[in-house]
């Protein structure tokens, strides 16, 4: 019971740590949540498959395509084969709570901030390496 209660502590540290990190570099108290925060590089794909996962052609057990891309023909993910499985899920799973593309787009760009360090904390504590609390932020950069 005291194992669980100080890694408790242990992970609620690192959040606050990584929000106290986050709202300084980001400027969280500056952000709009219904513009995306991102426009250039990977955030346009993830953008359309966000798009495709809310208005639900997005299929997870097939080739997903879509009608609305690569128009006059039909945009075909088989084309461009990507493996971000784990992040459909999420988004999948945050577009339970929203029906707003963008603001599912920023939770998602937010969330990514925060479990991408407790993650390597997790890998780090099992691998047994020394400082896993620093060494966490260090390699999830």
């Amino acid at each position: 019971m005291k194992k669980n209660k100080s890694l408790l502590l242990e992970y609620s540290i690192l959040a606050i740590v990584n929000f106290v990190i986050l709202s300084f570099y980001l400027h969280i108290d500056q952000i709009n949540l219904k513009i995306p925060m991102l426009y250039s590089g990977d955030a346009l794909p993830t953008l359309s498959f966000l798009k495709q996962i809310f208005i639900g052609e997005f299929s997870f057990f097939g080739v997903p395509e879509s009608h609305n891309l690569s128009a006059p023909f039909m945009h075909s993910l088989g084309d461009y084969p990507t493996p971000m499985f784990a992040d459909w899920l999420i988004i999948k799973f945050i577009s339970l709570f929203t029906n707003d593309y963008f603001l599912g787009f920023n939770l998602f760009v937010l969330l990514s901030f925060f479990v991408n360090p407790m993650a390597m904390f997790y890998v780090l504590r099992k691998l047994r390496v020394g400082d896993t609390f620093g060494n966490s932020y260090f390699y999830s950069l």
